[in-house]
Formats: structure tokens, C-alpha cells, sequence
């Protein structure tokens, strides 16, 4: 996935890679753009969301989020936020952008982003690291809390349940 993203001339390129790669891993789900003179916003629509469910919300954002960084640089950060979700209802929001204007319950989540930056090329990356085999559940929650914790606070325990797609009850033993 991110070779394909890597292979791309432009940010616009990569996106459209995006796109076309989307549709076939997640039916029904889509990534588009909307141009705008100064600012455009790279958008991406989950199927059959729960305004509720927020951890595929907040993983979208970091997709796209990571997917300008490949041109913008390791530190962009959006200028303002769309979630199909609505706000949690603890007030911990998708971190660290909780400071960013955000739209909620709207029909896509979405990042917005300086229109010049579709023209810019993606900075060569590194080789990725191995893949580590994960061999049970236990392996899958310690990687992906991992993961989170660069991006994101850690999950409640609906929100891990969710993302390793087991119920709470399971979770808990």
C-alpha cells in the first residue's frame, strides 16, 4: 500500500493511488478531493459509519493525515478537521489536533490542506521495517495500542474492542 503511495509524482498522484486502492480493500468506503483555490480537503467517507464508532473515524484521519505528511513533512498538521462521528462524549478528541477547528456528524471525514501542497512531490522514504508476526490477540492489542500511542491517547476498552474486532467480553479474558 504505501509502495504504491511512494511511486506517485505528486501528492495529487498518491491520492488518486489512494483511491483506487480504497475501493478495493474497503467496499463501499471512498477518498476523493475537493479543490478549493487556497484550501482543499482530502476527504474520505466510511460506509455505514455509527456516528458513535470512533475509532474508524479517527483512523481515517490519520490515514489521510500521514498521506499529505508524505509530501508536507513529518510535522505538518492540518488546518481544521470533518468527522462523520459526533464529539466523544469524555471530550478527548481525535489528539494531538483536539486544538483544530472541527466539524462533526458530517457525511465524511476530512483534513484540510493548503491546495499547493497537491502539486508537491512525496520526500523519498526509508525501507520499512520487517513486519513482526503477530501471533494471537494479546500480540495484536500490544501493536496496535503501540501504534495509537504515537498519534493518539490510549483507547477505552470499547474503542480496543473494536479495533481488534472482538467483543468486550473477549477483551476482558
Amino acid at each position: 500500500f504505501g509502495d504504491s503511495l511512494q511511486q506517485a509524482v505528486t501528492l495529487q498522484d498518491a491520492i488518486d493511488t489512494l483511491r483506487r486502492l480504497v475501493t478495493t480493500f474497503a467496499e463501499g468506503n471512498t477518498v476523493w478531493v475537493e479543490r478549493g483555490p487556497e484550501i482543499s480537503w482530502l476527504c474520505s467517507r466510511t460506509a455505514r459509519l455509527d456516528p458513535a464508532a470512533h475509532v474508524p473515524n479517527d483512523f481515517s484521519i490519520l490515514v489521510l493525515i500521514a498521506v499529505v505528511r508524505m509530501a508536507a513533512g513529518p510535522n505538518w498538521r492540518p488546518l481544521a478537521l470533518r468527522c462523520q462521528t459526533r464529539p466523544t462524549h469524555s471530550g478527548r478528541e481525535l489528539a494531538p489536533f483536539s486544538d483544530l477547528e472541527t466539524n462533526y456528524l458530517g457525511n465524511s471525514s476530512a483534513i484540510a490542506m493548503p491546495s499547493a501542497l497537491l502539486a508537491e512531490p512525496p520526500a523519498p522514504s526509508s525501507p520499512p521495517a520487517p513486519p513482526v508476526p503477530v501471533t494471537g490477540t494479546s500480540e495484536a492489542l500490544r501493536q496496535v495500542l503501540t501504534s495509537l500511542l504515537e498519534h493518539h491517547s490510549l483507547p477505552t476498552n470499547d474503542e480496543a474492542a473494536e479495533l481488534l474486532g472482538v467483543s468486550r467480553r473477549s477483551l476482558h479474558r
